[in-house]
């Protein structure tokens, strides 16, 4: 990445400020993302003030170049790039967390972030580049409390920045202080997805073969019944969405472009209705002898659980899966 103002790398993480007042600092990603793509990234942060904080943090995609950086206190590092999108997170008295278009973003956070000593959180943006749909979804521990997170915007990310952007985040102090970090980030573009299947048949129901929008091939073949529905929540970007329910699925065939090895991604949104205290998997790739390949759970305790195996699986861990919302 390149670093500006305070950015500073320690170990995995990305400082973006420490507790020293007045402090600004962007990171951009050197490499250019293409817009006509759709994307999907994550990352997790925290924000660690004495006893309150300030001033936040922005995750950014600019045409300004990899020098671009904003104004200290409450412009979080962002406000005064001269062409920018961002999901801003503020602190201090402002408590925001949304979307701006050339300036911060004004939609209030579920709470006074300025307030707690620790704010601890874990984001997903996604954007569908033939819908122009710039969608957030995130948790966020603070003040002894677990917030849920969601907003969209509508922005051509082609149409303001060209064919590439550049992203990455920003932060910032002023008088009253906090150390910024980002504990981990990814991003994943359509152009390097293996398989995408997007589920925007007609509603109803519907037996017809799904495509896979990468166009590399694995398209999916419906067994059971699965019915489509319209107009799901605008933070999944889409414009319908596949219901399975007893033993219904898609069904690709098996290739080894789809046996992950050593390292992969998968990202999807679900939801878990009903049949509570079973196990129940939106995503899955198993064989059993010898165990290996993955599934994604909704838990017996309702709990989301990612599982690997090469002949062994990984521990439960998980967040927790709300009956009847979206993750």
């Amino acid at each position: 990445m390149t670093l500006n103002g305070n950015a500073t790398v320690a170990g995995s993480s990305l400082q973006l400020t420490a507790s020293v007042g007045s402090q600004v600092a962007s990171a951009w990603k050197t490499a250019p993302v293409s817009t006509s793509k759709s994307f999907v990234t994550s990352f997790a942060f925290q924000l660690i003030g004495s006893p309150t904080q300030a001033d936040g943090i922005s995750f950014a995609m600019q045409s300004a170049g990899l020098n671009a950086i904003g104004g200290v206190g409450g412009g979080i590092g962002v406000d005064g790039i001269s062409n920018h999108v961002n999901l801003t997170i503020s602190s201090w008295t402002n408590n925001r967390i949304g979307f701006g278009n050339n300036a911060v973003g004004t939609k209030p956070a579920p709470n006074a972030l300025g307030s707690c000593s620790s704010v601890v959180g874990n984001f997903t943006l996604s954007y569908q580049a033939e819908h122009n749909i710039l969608s957030l979804y995130g948790t966020y521990a603070a003040c002894g409390a677990n917030f849920t997170v969601a907003d969209s915007l509508n922005v051509n990310l082609q149409s303001k920045f060209g064919s590439t952007m550049y992203v990455g985040f920003t932060g910032a102090t002023g008088g009253a202080v906090a150390t910024q970090t980002i504990t981990s980030w990814s991003l994943i573009s359509t152009g390097d997805l293996v398989m995408h299947h997007k589920f925007d048949n007609a509603t109803g129901l519907d037996t017809s073969p799904n495509t896979d929008s990468t166009g590399n091939g694995f398209g999916g073949t419906f067994v059971g019944n699965a019915a489509m529905g319209a107009a799901p929540p605008a933070f999944c970007g889409g414009q319908s969405w596949a219901k399975f329910s007893g033993g219904s699925r898609v069904q690709v065939t098996q290739h080894a472009a789809l046996s992950p090895r050593p390292n992969f991604s998968v990202a999807l949104w679900a939801r878990a209705d009903g049949s509570q205290g079973t196990w129940r998997t939106p995503l899955m790739m198993r064989d059993e002898f010898p165990t290996r390949g993955f599934n994604l759970y909704a838990s017996t305790s309702n709990q989301w659980q990612f599982w690997t195996g090469r002949g062994d699986s990984a521990p439960p861990t998980g967040t927790p899966s709300v009956q009847a919302q979206w993750h």
